[in-house]
């Protein structure tokens, strides 16, 4: 089995984080542009890539597999949320982080980079099962997610901000959508997919442009980010399959969350925390390290638990 496609992905993200950092040095994105760019993504590309995920979803599975599908990916994220809770719990001293070190342990890059992992395990057919996975991972992350920043370091939650954000309505959107299997005008969902591919590209510039603004101590030196890498990207993967292969008999499905387990950390972390008032640079070293980093584990974590 070639990693090449994957190895290709991570390669490109590292490219987009390095082009960042350059136009944070030139300042082509400072704070004020960086801030824009944020709202971009959340409040528009975001939401039409949780609509286009919906769109790509084929037909030709019955009712009673997607939803035992959607079921796996809701007790998965769970999982992973407690994984997040209790690692920094036990590892984070420092109070105002523990919500973003939890954020970032919890939530992976599990489509950008988990397309090439499965689709080199189990062909291009098994692709599509990912953009269900993407409707409860989405839902937790817009939610508890967003919850676990805020809560991270504030006493007053504002819940109005947290219930009406576009991203959250487009999964109860691409929700409607899908179970109605409701087909948009070829126009729209091209749209939607243009807007949605975006994503990527700017949070990663956006990471880099962060990252610019610090020293390589700042970057590399932190020990709390190499303790998120040891969980999000060996601790995570590792539990979830020893636990989850007790009752998911199907390889396809213990595979895929597998793999979506040993993702690195989401690369919206650092957007959402920029928003909502969360420590965004230790989410952008967190990234950038884990991405990095799982160049080694990713492989090594499917070679160990999948073949």
């Amino acid at each position: 089995m070639s990693f090449s496609a994957l190895l290709s992905k991570m390669l490109v993200l590292l490219v987009f984080i390095c082009i960042g950092v350059l136009c944070s040095k030139l300042r082509f994105i400072d704070d004020t542009a960086s801030g824009s760019l944020n709202k971009l993504v959340l409040y528009i590309c975001g939401p039409m890539l949780i609509l286009h995920s919906a769109e790509n979803v084929r037909a030709d599975y019955g009712l009673s597999d997607i939803l035992m599908l959607l079921l796996y990916g809701v007790l998965f994220q769970l999982f992973m949320i407690v994984i997040g809770l209790l690692a920094a719990a036990v590892i984070c001293r420092k109070k105002p982080i523990r919500g973003v070190f939890s954020l970032v342990s919890a939530f992976g890059n599990v489509i950008f980079m988990g397309i090439p992992v499965v689709s080199a395990l189990y062909g291009d057919g098994a692709v599509f099962l990912l953009s269900v996975c993407a409707i409860p991972f989405n839902f937790f992350l817009f939610t508890l997610g967003i919850y676990l920043i805020l809560g991270g370091g504030r006493q007053q939650i504002p819940w109005k901000k947290l219930v009406y954000n576009p991203s959250l309505f487009a999964v109860l959107v691409a929700l409607v959508l899908f179970f109605l299997r409701v087909e948009l005008p070829g126009a729209v969902t091209e749209i939607m997919g243009y807007l949605g591919q975006m994503v990527v590209p700017l949070s990663m510039l956006l990471i880099g442009a962060a990252l610019g603004r610090m020293t390589l101590k700042d970057i590399f030196g932190s020990g709390a980010c190499y303790t998120v890498c040891a969980v999000k990207l060996l601790a995570a993967p590792l539990l979830f399959f020893l636990v989850f292969r007790l009752f998911v008999k199907d390889p396809l499905i213990l595979g895929l969350f597998t793999v979506m387990a040993a993702m690195p950390c989401a690369s919206i972390s650092p957007i959402l925390c920029a928003e909502y008032g969360g420590d965004s640079a230790f989410a952008s070293r967190s990234v950038f390290l884990s991405t990095v980093l799982s160049l080694a584990t990713v492989p090594a974590m499917v070679w160990l638990l999948l073949l």
